[in-house]
């Protein structure tokens, strides 16, 4: 260490490492710092002098840590900064600390601590009638509101911002305003009117060449096109925020832009490019320690990861997220990282733990009192209730959800709510009443414009309209459904609209224009390499072959989705190939085949305890066996399935009627 010869020249360093603040060189601070920690510490003594430069100094460190994701530690430097001027009894500064903690309180997810403090700041710089500082007061309390999940009323304080730094020409301070304005809108689902005011704060910032903030609103323009559908527009200005990163060396935010990236990939349905893309962000969140920012990025991977079926080892990344968030007492994190989890496990059929989780999620979300988090989490609780039939209950929290979203001006939020009271509606084969809610959701995410909602309300409306066998109206749903995720790119959701397509035609009994659908969504699977989908459309490309008696093409389906099942060691899939096959084998008169798949579909579905499934394999091998005349095996084979069927309560006539016609056909044949 290069000790200081006077305090003038620690006094010039401090000078020389705000004015690479100025220029957000945060990689020169880093490398300026370190000298000046050590020799502030040679003065002992207390002075103004002293604690002016040591208040500059605190200062220094608590941006320093702020940018590098490091809130904890910057929360301590602004509390010492405010000790500071506290100790000089100066109150300008103490205002400015104040703003200071309040920031990073806000990062922590102390909300309602952060808003204590950014009003005592606010109310300083009222009374002395600081625009400038009144401008920033706004800005940040919006943004805390905003965390709160406040996003109509954060627009407020915006707006105020707006209004004190326009007379004095605070143009800084105006982009701030207008930027995150725009982030609030995009929350609310008004992409055009977000736009419009991150380019408001686009020229300002070029205008003062303030790159780290350009780099940022590309990235938010990059975010509101993205979520109109814009996926390839939105790519590029991730591409041009990342290398202005570059330039200026901002690893923290290359990081984020990079996540963003992959949140792009991952909405067109291009899995692995956009888990390449998360992995890269997650590798600088690592070389840096910026916690906040790698448990983001490991929440990213855990998700792209389940949605490809990887749920075990989603599980890992989850996990690792979680330890993280408990470590730093991310209280903001943890609940999102237990919303994951609770989702996790929904995909997985695990109701009891995803419930578990999404309630844990739920308390903190009480803790903080952020209200559209609470009412995701109902909304969530609702979901598990309404797949484990129990629609009352899920009812009552779809309830408890809209009357928090009748508080706040969130329509995204009603869509939500509406679309899922119509799914309780649609279980309870309540057709009318469901087409009514999702009628709802869908004029809600028309008025905002939202592509992804639309698509996903006439998706429903075409599932009301197939359960009423009215197929042309569910097609004529899909088609609409299908032409607007052709514009949003999400292979995924594009397979699941094909499918759809040519499920409805398939109960139409035009197995022609099923075929065709079916084929359209192979080929997007193939070329995702999503085997698990792929092995469901060669499964349905095959009962579409066998309902036009094209026995030899329905038998290489199955045996292809077969292949793909086996490989997965998917249980439950392969039995229902093996019965599938013998379906086949059935209508070709192959009876001995027919039988022999039949009984691995059989013992595959006792290992299961799927034992409704079971009693059909049993009930079809006597049946084949009373059509090859071997009627003791017939009547043992169909025994089995009559004791199962009584015992569940369940009709057994047809079976019933079977064992009487071959009793008296055995005892006819033993009076011969």
């Amino acid at each position: 260490m290069q000790a200081y010869n006077s305090y003038n020249q620690l006094v010039e360093s401090i000078e020389k490492i705000e004015e690479c603040l100025e220029k957000y060189d945060f990689q020169q601070v880093s490398l300026l710092i370190v000298e000046v920690r050590q020799n502030i510490k040679l003065y002992t003594d207390s002075h103004e002098s002293i604690e002016l430069i040591r208040y500059r100094y605190y200062e220094i460190e608590a941006r320093l840590a702020h940018w590098k994701g490091h809130y904890r530690e910057a929360l301590e430097f602004a509390e010492s900064m405010f000790m500071a001027a506290f100790s000089m009894n100066n109150l300008k500064l103490q205002a400015e600390a104040r703003y200071r903690t309040g920031t990073e309180l806000e990062r922590l997810g102390r909300y309602d601590d952060s808003i204590v403090k950014l009003n005592l700041a606010l109310e300083y710089f009222l009374k002395k009638d600081d625009f400038k500082q009144i401008a920033s007061m706004y800005v940040a309390l919006g943004i805390t509101i905003f965390s709160k999940g406040y996003y109509a009323t954060s627009i407020e304080y915006y707006l105020l911002a707006i209004k004190y730094a326009q007379p004095g020409n605070y143009i800084e301070e105006l982009a701030h305003a207008y930027m995150n304005m725009g982030v609030s809108k995009r929350f609310l689902g008004k992409y055009d009117e977000s736009l419009d005011a991150f380019l408001v704060a686009q020229e300002i910032f070029e205008k003062l060449n303030h790159q780290p903030q350009i780099a940022r609103v590309l990235n938010n323009i990059g975010l509101a096109l993205s979520h109109k559908g814009a996926h390839d527009a939105s790519l590029e200005l991730f591409r041009k925020a990342i290398s202005i990163d570059d330039e200026i060396g901002d690893r923290v935010n290359k990081a984020n832009h990079l996540n963003n990236l992959g949140l792009t990939y991952e909405a067109k349905g291009e899995y692995d490019i956009a888990l390449d893309y998360y992995l890269q962000s997650l590798s600088i969140d690592e070389e840096l320690q910026d916690l906040p920012r790698l448990s983001i990025s490991l929440n990213n991977i855990g998700s792209i990861l389940a949605t490809k079926g990887d749920y075990n080892e989603a599980l890992e990344y989850y996990n690792r997220a979680i330890e993280i968030n408990l470590s730093i007492e991310d209280k903001v994190g943890i609940s999102f990282t237990y919303r994951n989890l609770g989702n996790l496990y929904f995909f997985m059929d695990s109701y009891e733990k995803s419930e578990e989780y999404y309630i844990m999620a739920l308390r903190i979300d009480s803790e903080l009192n952020d209200q559209l988090a609470i009412a995701n989490s109902y909304n969530n609780l609702g979901n598990v209730k309404s797949a484990i039939n129990q629609l009352d209950e899920a009812m009552d929290y779809f309830n408890l959800a809209n009357k928090i979203i009748e508080n706040s001006p969130d329509d995204l939020s009603y869509a939500a709510i509406f679309n899922n009271i119509g799914n309780i509606m649609f279980s309870n084969s309540m057709y009318n009443e469901a087409e009514e809610y999702y009628k709802k959701a869908l004029d809600i995410n028309t008025r905002l414009n939202d592509k992804v909602g639309q698509a996903m309300n006439y998706n429903n409306l075409a599932s009301v309209n197939e359960s009423r066998n009215n197929f042309d109206k569910a097609i004529e749903y899909y088609q609409k459904a299908l032409l607007l995720d052709l514009n949003i790119h999400d292979k995924n959701t594009l397979i699941t609209r094909y499918e759809n397509l040519a499920n409805a035609y398939f109960h139409k009994r035009d197995y022609e224009q099923a075929h065709a659908y079916y084929i359209k969504a192979r080929d997007l699977a193939l070329d995702g390499k999503m085997d698990k989908r792929l092995a469901q459309i060669y499964n349905r490309i095959g009962n579409t072959f066998l309902n036009e008696n094209n026995f030899i093409d329905a038998m290489l389906a199955y045996k292809k989705s077969l292949q793909i099942n086996q490989n997965l060691e998917l249980d439950e899939a392969i039995a229902m190939n093996f019965f599938n096959m013998a379906i086949v084998f059935l209508k070709m008169e192959e009876y001995t085949n027919s039988i022999h798949k039949l009984q691995q579909a059989r013992d595959l579905y006792e290992k299961l305890s799927l034992m409704d499934e079971w009693a059909d394999c049993n009930y079809l091998i006597g049946i084949t066996f009373y059509t090859q005349k071997e009627f003791t095996y017939a009547l043992l084979y169909l025994s089995k399935a009559q004791d199962y069927l009584k015992s569940k309560g369940y009709p057994s006539k047809s079976v019933d009627d079977t064992i009487m016609e071959i009793t008296k056909l055995i005892n006819s044949e033993s009076r011969r």
